[in-house]
């Protein structure tokens, strides 16, 4: 049976673990990442676009050719139907946020029953296989609550260390009117940087 919301202090430093390493991954193939998370501490990372308000991921990313996607990182195995779940309104959140900025959401998985092996996909291509809704138990702002939980099957997602599994992920996508802009937030760190990706978002 998958664990849920048992401790929120030790999922919270779990979670925290895992974007490190999606992040040292990700540079090992020249990708430039930041952990919007961590800039926020007492609640989810987010911005206002015109009247709405924006939930960020837990990871902003920049390709080497300067396209762009978010990543909500996981660390956890599927459950006895060989699936992963994630709370139905994340999902809404990343959804909004795809309308709002045309940026990409991938959901990205450590496997824990895999010695840690990583899988990924668009939340855009793991819809098509119109996953299953099921209630479950999870944690909303501190607090335990029963919500619906979208069930999306292992086999639909790819292995991040694929290379072709990473390039597929912004072919067709094209950021040339942003080149400078981007090019400048690759070398900025820390606050500055989250900063300035903000202000990105915000006016794309």
């Amino acid at each position: 049976m998958t664990r849920q919301c048992t401790n929120l202090s030790e999922d919270r430093k779990i979670g925290a673990k895992a974007e490190i390493e999606i992040c040292d991954i990700l540079k090992t193939q020249n990708f430039d990442t930041i952990r919007l998370q961590y800039y926020s501490i007492e609640k989810a990372a987010s911005i206002r676009k015109g009247e709405e308000l924006i939930v960020l991921g837990d990871i902003f990313v920049i390709s080497p050719n300067n396209e762009l996607f978010v990543i909500e990182v996981k660390e956890k195995y599927p459950n006895k139907y060989e699936s992963y779940g994630l709370e139905e309104y994340r999902l809404n959140h990343y959804l909004n946020f795809e309308r709002l900025t045309n940026i990409p959401v991938i959901y990205a998985i450590k496997d824990t029953h895999e010695n840690g092996k990583w899988y990924w996909n668009t939340f855009n291509e793991l819809l098509i296989f119109q996953p299953k809704r099921f209630p479950g138990y999870s944690w909303v702002n501190g607090n335990k609550e029963k919500v619906d939980i979208v069930y999306f099957k292992k086999i639909w997602f790819k292995p991040v260390i694929d290379k072709n599994s990473v390039n597929k992920f912004w072919r067709g996508y094209s950021n040339l009117h942003l080149y400078t802009l981007i090019t400048n937030i690759k070398n900025l760190n820390g606050e500055e940087k989250f900063k300035e990706i903000l202000k990105l978002i915000k006016n794309l």
